[in-house]
């Protein structure tokens, strides 16, 4: 597509203005539909072209995209996939009590869970210490707990 402006595609474009689309413009001109908005505008400011008329196609523009559907409130669009697997059930919060084993920082290893524990936003000095689980850095409670989150 052509990045200059002369003479007569200005011409053109002014003329065809009000009678055809931006897209119909776009293809004529052999320009991108943002060049001819672009040069409308300054256009506009020039004073070339009129603000604020309403334009009557010759040739009414035709949608390239299907109209969209409206969807009813309260309902959920069908997805076309494999139906999710069910998450596991949680564990019981006294299997995860009994898992952790709490250590500093210097007792964690990649086989021990470093989830932190204590206050939100406060230094960490303790962490789970629990087995991690297979390719994690936590024990499997505090994976799920991460994915929550």
């Amino acid at each position: 597509m052509s990045t200059t402006w002369d003479d007569q595609k200005i011409h053109e474009l002014v003329r065809l203005w009000l009678t055809t689309s931006i897209g119909q413009l776009a293809r004529r001109l052999r320009k991108s539909r943002s060049a001819i908005s672009g040069k409308v505008g300054r256009l506009i400011e020039q004073g070339r072209i009129e603000r604020g008329v309403r334009k009557h196609y010759e040739v009414p523009p035709v949608r390239t995209t299907p109209p969209r559907r409206a969807r009813q409130l309260g309902t959920i669009p069908q997805l076309k996939s494999a139906p999710a697997k069910p998450p596991p059930p949680p564990p019981s919060i006294v299997s995860t009590v009994l898992s952790m084993k709490p250590c500093q920082l210097i007792d964690l290893d990649r086989s021990r869970c470093c989830w932190p524990l204590g206050e939100l936003r406060a230094v960490a000095v303790q962490f789970c210490g629990g087995v991690t689980a297979p390719g994690k850095r936590y024990c499997a409670h505090h994976v799920r707990m991460a994915a929550r989150d």
